[in-house]
């Protein structure tokens, strides 16, 4: 596992110039010019730039558009959206620091779990760029197997990782890379993009937090005000030399760090007991949470009512394709039983596959029964009644409301397992005050679009009941009710907001148990960390047995040196 990030205090003022007496460093972590320019060139080739245009769109904005899940990634792009618009790092754009004033902007580094440096680059550009990342990674990726996988955690990691895929950049580094977001930035993304990249809600990772980076700018931040005014290669000298100092430093306390990560491991089996709730269950219903909250968002587009109606017709056809199969199904039976040809197997095998198409019409046909009640018709309609439907501006409109109160249903969703952490934090050392202002300022930037969402919602609950008023077709028609705007996080599970009354009959009789049961949910969180530790606990016997190892060496060669040096 190794981490990436980026710090923008470590900067070179422009006037002190580049042409100050090269120092070379046989160790030196910076990458070379020349490796940063060719990744940039890479970069840029493979992927269109990126104009101010079109960035930091409203959730309103998004409306319009098809919400979908690219190929190769976990999660649909609204949620991807969302992330790149919370986070600076994500806005290449966004100016950190003036490339007018300074010919060094910052630094971004590679770390391994242990907070080791591996690799360092230095920034002249004003905003994060990916090709930064790019470069380190293709630096590190050269020397390791083709078959290593590495776990790489990165403040904006679902970013970098649909741009690499989208743009084809380093597809062969791709299925080597287990993606993550670093704890601490990752409670500014979206409840979605933490279900699938908080490191420790993913396999693989056990308890490293990516934050390896941050302690390492910290240990490098009282250099900061000298090398403001030092020559560049100077500065690069200066901060690699510092870099291996810290590296020696820090070496001693390898023992404390493991003894640490040991005693920690242990805490969440306790938790795990006291709930009660079987472990295979618990997973069942954490994955069913992450399918169900990271489901593409519905799309309110003024040509949903002709999407509406060419679902029923193709449910239609296949109800008419399956019924007939079926009952020639049924025929071929009849036939073979009434001359006993068959045998106990072959009977059974038939009998089997018949009780399976009866089960797949019997579901099919209560999902066409249910979305004819949109149209407002007891019976099957035909394709005439249905091609009337299209231009029906009641249906268009109870749709567009259907599709905007999932999207409120799964932002209110979302809030509710973020403020949680915030309502539960009583005791919290310096570490958890920074994930606790993460959160709060992330909930704090999604509420006017929350409530942009739901005042919407209220203006189409609102043209539904006028057109019902002054309409006889539609006078029996149920009207979705408004939600209270200044009511929106003070819900329960009961609560109208979570009923499909007058949008559809799709929803389902009872909340799932992730959402309603807080002893199940209490058992997940359990369950993950329990995961998380059991995968540490398996890294960590390895790491101790190398380190065993290296110690018997060096003992052997200390010894194998007296030996030989003896009486000279």
């Amino acid at each position: 596992v190794a981490c990436l990030d980026a710090c923008f205090e470590q900067q070179q003022c422009k006037s002190v110039g580049l042409h100050d007496t090269e120092l070379d460093l046989p160790r030196s972590c910076f990458l070379s010019t020349a490796d940063v320019e060719e990744a940039r060139l890479y970069v840029e080739a493979r992927r269109p730039s990126k104009g101010k245009a079109g960035q930091n769109q409203s959730e309103l904005e998004e409306l319009d558009k098809e919400d979908i899940v690219e190929p190769g990634l976990p999660l649909p792009n609204s949620v991807v959206n969302g992330c790149e618009t919370s986070f600076i790092a994500a806005n290449e754009n966004r100016e950190k620091g003036s490339p007018g004033s300074f010919a060094s902007t910052g630094l971004m580094t590679l770390n391994c779990r242990h907070d080791r440096v591996l690799r360092m680059v230095n920034l002249t550009t004003a905003g994060e760029k990916q090709y930064y990342a790019i470069a380190l990674l293709t630096s590190l990726f050269k020397e390791l197997p083709s078959w290593w996988k590495m776990g790489i955690l990165y403040d904006i990691a679902c970013v970098l990782h649909r741009s690499m895929s989208r743009w084809k950049i380093k597809p062969l580094l791709l299925p080597q890379i287990e993606w993550g977001v670093s704890v601490f930035h990752a409670f500014g993304h979206q409840w979605a993009c933490q279900c699938v990249y908080h490191p420790q809600k993913r396999k693989g990772f056990g308890f490293s937090d990516g934050e390896g980076c941050e302690r390492c700018w910290g240990a490098l931040k009282k250099l900061a005000p000298v090398l403001h005014v030092s020559g560049h290669h100077r500065r690069l000298f200066v901060l690699s030399t510092q870099v291996i100092h810290w590296d020696k430093s820090t070496r001693n306390s390898q023992a404390t760090w493991l003894r640490n990560h040991y005693i920690h491991w242990k805490r969440p089996r306790a938790r795990l007991d006291k709930c009660g709730v079987p472990v295979a269950t618990l997973e069942s219903h954490w994955a069913d949470q992450v399918k169900t909250q990271s489901k593409p968002l519905p799309s309110v587009t003024k040509n949903l009512t002709g999407s509406f109606v060419s679902k029923i017709v193709s449910m239609l056809v296949a109800h008419a394709n399956e019924e007939a199969s079926c009952k020639k199904l049924c025929e071929e039976i009849s036939k073979l039983s009434d001359h006993d040809d068959l045998s106990g197997d072959a009977k059974f095998d038939l009998t089997f596959q018949l009780q399976t198409w009866e089960a797949s019409i019997a579901r099919l046909g209560g999902r066409i029964k249910r979305a004819c009640q949109q149209l407002a018709q007891k019976d099957r309609p035909t394709f005439t009644a249905l091609e009337k439907a299209r231009k029906d501006k009641f249906l268009g409109l109870r749709l567009q409301a259907r599709a905007l109160k999932h999207r409120l249903r799964a932002r209110i969703r979302e809030r509710c397992f973020e403020s949680e952490r915030l309502e539960h934090s009583y005791f919290r050392s310096t570490l958890d005050h920074k994930a606790h202002a993460q959160t709060a300022e992330a909930l704090k930037r999604r509420l006017p679009g929350i409530k942009a969402l739901a005042k919407r919602y209220n203006a189409i609950c609102s043209q539904l009941s006028d057109m019902k008023a002054r309409s006889r077709i539609h006078a029996a028609a149920v009207v979705p009710k408004p939600v209270e705007v200044d009511r929106l996080f003070e819900i329960g599970v009961d609560d109208e907001i979570w009923q499909d009354a007058g949008l559809d009959g799709d929803a389902e009789d009872t909340p799932p148990e992730w959402l309603s049961n807080e002893q199940v949910q209490e058992g997940i969180k359990a369950m993950l960390m329990y995961t998380r530790g059991k995968e540490e606990i398996k890294v960590l016997n390895h790491e101790i047995h190398v380190l065993l190892a290296w110690l018997s060496q060096e003992h052997s060669a200390i010894g194998h040196a007296i030996t030989h040096c003896t009486g000279r």
